[in-house]
């Protein structure tokens, strides 16, 4: 299975930033375009607001922080207002559904996944984001937030799916990291991908690849790569079947994410272990 990696010209910090230390309500403000960010972990919510154009668009999503300072994450939602009174209330930083002048049904959100990484640093009192265009800048603080709801557990442990056709077995490893393992069963080659995950209430797990090796045999010699953002929707059936589905992730071409989204068997020897796992709890990011 072949990648393509897409290149980033973000580095991770020096010195990771702290998970309280992006908690807020935080303002970039440009004037006639401004936009509203609340992050209070998991959750994350965008507002962006053209006054000028009598436009605005609210994404909503979750987010965690990777080991390294990086926040990586998901967008889920998105809902595009056009109506004055809720693009000027949005601009002021206010809830359009709270306005006497809204219809009494809002605009429905549109389900859009869409995965992205930033890199988070704190310049005196301002909240820097570096990375996808759409949070790119400097925020100023206008609110204190605090963390929303924990995190649900992932589906630990071990999961394999062999593909008599194609003649490869694909194994996704779930602890406080994912490794995703392709092998060749013709050649004995083999890719792997590793990084840092999270997953929401609703079976989506989001994610960022950082490490990868392809090679032949069972030892490792993984390289850094650039972070390539990565979800999908899972669903556990019983308590050795793992069903993937809806592969959201750049560096993969089509007949890659076909090859993923199948059906997956609990290795043998995992339930044990997945069953103290779940005793001991996930990392929480």
């Amino acid at each position: 299975m072949a990648i393509r990696l897409a290149s980033h010209q973000t580095t991770s910090p020096a010195n990771p930033i702290a998970p309280e230390a992006i908690y807020g309500l935080w303002l970039r403000d440009q004037g006639s375009i401004r936009t509203w960010l609340r992050i209070e972990s998991p959750r994350i919510h965008l507002v962006l607001i053209d006054k000028d154009q009598g436009i605005g668009r609210i994404l909503d999503g979750e987010y965690a922080l990777a080991r390294d300072g990086s926040l990586f994450g998901v967008m889920t939602t998105v809902e595009n207002v056009s109506q004055k009174e809720a693009v000027d209330a949005l601009y002021r930083g206010e809830q359009p559904r709270n306005s006497p002048f809204l219809p009494v049904a809002p605009p429905e959100k549109e389900q859009k996944i869409t995965p992205f990484v930033l890199i988070p640093q704190r310049a005196g009192a301002e909240l820097v984001l570096e990375g996808d265009a759409i949070f790119q800048g400097h925020y100023r603080k206008t609110a204190e937030t605090r963390p929303t709801f924990s995190r649900p557990v992932p589906p630990l442990g071990r999961w394999e799916c062999e593909n008599w056709e194609c003649k490869v077995r694909t194994s996704l490893y779930l602890t406080d990291k994912i490794e995703l393992e392709v092998l060749d069963q013709v050649t004995g080659r083999r890719l792997r991908l590793a990084g840092e995950y999270s997953v929401t209430a609703g079976n989506l797990l989001y994610g960022l690849f950082t490490t990868q090796d392809q090679s032949q045999g069972p030892g490792k010699a993984s390289q850094p790569i650039p972070a390539q953002v990565f979800c999908f929707h899972y669903a556990v059936a019983g308590a050795n079947q793992l069903q993937v589905r809806d592969i959201h992730c750049a560096c993969f071409d089509a007949k890659a994410c076909d090859l993923l989204q199948r059906d997956y068997q609990r290795a043998q020897g995992e339930n044990q272990k997945s069953d103290k796992g779940q005793r001991r709890g996930f990392r929480r990011l």
